[in-house]
């Protein structure tokens, strides 16, 4: 005889043992706490990442118009200074911007991936973040005059756009470092407690379907 799915064989109207209610609830009490933890790391992750951003663009922007110096003679001492004022307006807005872009149902509920993988596919999702956000300078400097270079970070997946593409490095600042890897891991153990949650439903609905069978 083949091995009954539920572990309960035979008998008419069985005793079914399942683990406790509680056992569920716990686990989703353990989401919640994740999720909440989730969040006060990206909510330092956010301040910190407004903070680099400013400093980053300044001097990214610094760079390109010593690289494309001919458009930096050309615009002169008053335009240049324009721009330095439209770079800091810019940057005035980038707090939100990063607040739409660091959300918990992107960068915790909406990871995908086993809870192996996982650690990976944040790592790479925030660095595609924060090039997004870095790059949203660029428009500002392209109309003044400066051509994407090999100093442009790209601001979406390879192949999407028709436009050049580059991938110059950038480091983040340790502690900034440190934060994703933190919600790195709080993500992974989500994972865990989400296959747990899943496993649990799956072996609910088998005792469920053996007692209406044997009860029917």
């Amino acid at each position: 005889m083949s091995a009954d799915p539920t572990g309960f064989r035979g008998a008419k109207n069985p005793v079914v043992r399942s683990e406790p209610s509680t056992r569920l609830r716990d686990l989703g009490v353990r989401v919640c706490e994740l999720d909440r933890d989730i969040e006060a790391d990206l909510v330092l992750f956010r301040a910190g990442l407004a903070e680099f951003a400013a400093g980053w663009m300044r001097e990214h922007a610094r760079r390109i118009a010593v690289s494309q110096n001919q458009v930096t003679l050309k615009l002169g001492r008053k335009r240049v200074a324009e721009l330095k004022g439209q770079i800091d307006d810019h940057i005035r807005i980038v707090p939100d911007l990063i607040e739409s872009e660091f959300t918990l149902e992107r960068y915790g509920q909406g990871i995908q991936g086993s809870s192996g993988q996982v650690s990976a596919v944040v790592a790479r999702q925030f660095e595609q973040g924060v090039r997004r956000v870095l790059a949203t300078v660029y428009p500002v400097l392209e109309d003044s005059g400066y051509a994407r270079d090999e100093h442009f970070l790209d601001d979406e997946p390879a192949g999407a756009s028709p436009r050049p593409r580059f991938a110059p490095p950038f480091e983040l600042p340790p502690d900034l470092d440190d934060l994703v890897q933190r919600i790195a891991d709080r993500v992974t153990d989500r994972k865990v407690v989400e296959a747990k949650i899943a496993a649990h439903e799956v072996q609910s609905h088998k005792v469920q379907a053996a007692r209406l069978w044997d009860e029917a």
